[in-house]
Formats: C-alpha cells, sequence, structure tokens
C-alpha cells in the first residue's frame, strides 16, 4: 500500500493523532531549548538562602540543563535528518530526470526511423509525438534532420484545434495541397481549422501537407504521432497507410502509458531544441 493510500485509510483519530506527533518532532527541539533558558533564569534567585525555592534550585538547574542538551541533541539529529531528505529528494529529481530523457530520445529514435521507412523528404519534415492530458496535448518529443524545424516553441495544444483535433476523434487525419500563399493558409487556418488569429500569427512552420495518427492502448487513447512537411505532397495518404501498419507505432503506446513523472518535459526536451518563446514552430493545423 503507497503512502497516499495510507494516508486515506486512516480514521480522523489516527490523522489528528499523526498530526500532532509530527508537530511534536518538529518543534520538540525549540520547546526544549525554550523550557532550559526559563528554568536557568530562574536558578540564580533560588540558590539564595531567602528564596522559598532554594529547595528546588538545584534539581531545576540539573533538568534546565538535561532539558537543553536533549533540545541541542534533538535539533542536530533533526537537520541531520532534514539534510538526508533534501538529498534524497534531488537524488529523486535526477532520476526521474534521466529517466524522462531516456524516454524522449527512445521516442526521437522511433519517430526518425519512422520517417526514414516512409521515405519522406527529411530536411522538410519533421515529427512529433504529443500525449494527451486532460483537454490538451503535450509534446513529449520532436524530431527533424532540419535544424529549424526541430525547435520548439510551444509544448502544450488544445484538442479542439487542428489536426490534432480531427485525429482525436477520428484516429487519424490526412491533409495536402494546403495554400502556398501564407496569407491565405493563415485564414484556413483559422476558417477551417479552428485555430486563433493570434496563434496562426505565431506559426512559423507553414506546413503544405500533414498526417496524424492517434496513438492507442488497452482500449485507452494516449496520445498521438503528427508528421508534417513543407511540401503540398511531402506527405500522402499512402504514407498514411504505411504509418498505420508501422509496427513501430506500436512501440509508441507503452512509452506513453508510463507514469506521467517519467515522461519528457520542458525540464527534459533540450534547451537548445526551444525556440523563442514569442515564436511558435508549432502544427499549422494545431
Amino acid at each position: 500500500m503507497t503512502a497516499a493510500r495510507r494516508a486515506i485509510a486512516l480514521s480522523t483519530d489516527e490523522r489528528v493523532n499523526l498530526a500532532i506527533w509530527r508537530g511534536t518532532k518538529q518543534y520538540a527541539p525549540i520547546v526544549l531549548q525554550a523550557i532550559a533558558t526559563v528554568g536557568i533564569g530562574f536558578v540564580p534567585g533560588g540558590f539564595a538562602q531567602s528564596s522559598p525555592y532554594s529547595e528546588w534550585a538545584w534539581p531545576l538547574l540539573i533538568a534546565s540543563i538535561l532539558a537543553a542538551l536533549a533540545g541541542g541533541i534533538w535539533g542536530v539529529r533533526q537537520r541531520r535528518s532534514t539534510a538526508e531528505l533534501e538529498r534524497h529528494a534531488a537524488g529523486a529529481h535526477e532520476r526521474a530526470e534521466a529517466r524522462a530523457d531516456a524516454v524522449r530520445r527512445a521516442l526521437d529514435h522511433i519517430v526518425q526511423e519512422i520517417m526514414d521507412d516512409l521515405r519522406v523528404n527529411r530536411a522538410e519534415t519533421r515529427g512529433s509525438v504529443y500525449r494527451h492530458r486532460n483537454d490538451d496535448f503535450l509534446l513529449v518529443s520532436r524530431w527533424s534532420e532540419n535544424p529549424k524545424l526541430h525547435k520548439i516553441g510551444t509544448l502544450e495544444f488544445s484538442d479542439d484545434q487542428g489536426v490534432l483535433a480531427e485525429a482525436w476523434e477520428r484516429g487519424f487525419a490526412s491533409t495536402q495541397d494546403m495554400d502556398e500563399d501564407l496569407e491565405k493558409w493563415r485564414i484556413m487556418q483559422e476558417e477551417q481549422y479552428n485555430v486563433s488569429r493570434d496563434r496562426v500569427l505565431k506559426l512559423t512552420m507553414h506546413a503544405r501537407s500533414m498526417l496524424a495518427l492517434r496513438i492507442d492502448h488497452n482500449g485507452d487513447q494516449l496520445g498521438a504521432i503528427v508528421l508534417e512537411s513543407r511540401r503540398p505532397r511531402g506527405l500522402t495518404t499512402r504514407h498514411l497507410a504505411q504509418l498505420k501498419e508501422h509496427i513501430l507505432v506500436r512501440a509508441i503506446a507503452p512509452l506513453l502509458s508510463i507514469p506521467w513523472s517519467h515522461l519528457p518535459s520542458a525540464a527534459t526536451l533540450s534547451t537548445e531544441d526551444l525556440g523563442n518563446p514569442g515564436v511558435e514552430t508549432s502544427l499549422s493545423r494545431e
């Protein structure tokens, strides 16, 4: 049973007791030091013969010294424990990033191999893999031989726009011969593919043909692989048929089904791949 499940299983009284115990461990050193300080403050007056507390002076002094020692030792142990937890957390974070980077590299390699097998023009084409979460697609992999197409501008896209929306609903999407005129192309993105004008103006890849295939695993819809080309017939229905049957597409699903903490994010996608935050190199049919 995980820690979260154990916490849920606790009764109200047990949770209260647990909270009290945690608070005691956290503040006990401070309380003990305060008791020692107050006790030692009373000692000098207690040793006076005229003091009604003279018989308690020695016991109070001893108790105060013991409280000071206990508080000091407990505080040292607590600081060591905190430092160990911080080191453990840092190590866990590094291991998580290493796992996410390994997943990203595996996905990049799969995309590259698929593009090679489809015999597309690699200098004019790029491939991306997205994981779906809530109402959005999150970019977890991108590969292109062309450094300009490989750059990442935006990591997250709504699932109700463009080729991703169509593939999410139908299982696949394909479009060719999009307009060569940039302004007409932009208008088409707005009117036909539900992309806002502000976002359209930020797009820098003028993709003229695109394919998308939804990634399913054990009855769950996990994400999508998207291929984009700057050529009007760089990606065709023939390529889509090949993509549907490609054995490596099946290898994407297990990688997307792993926990989110193991998937690439902004921290694990290469910083040199990140484009200007104000300029998107994203999908023309987002």
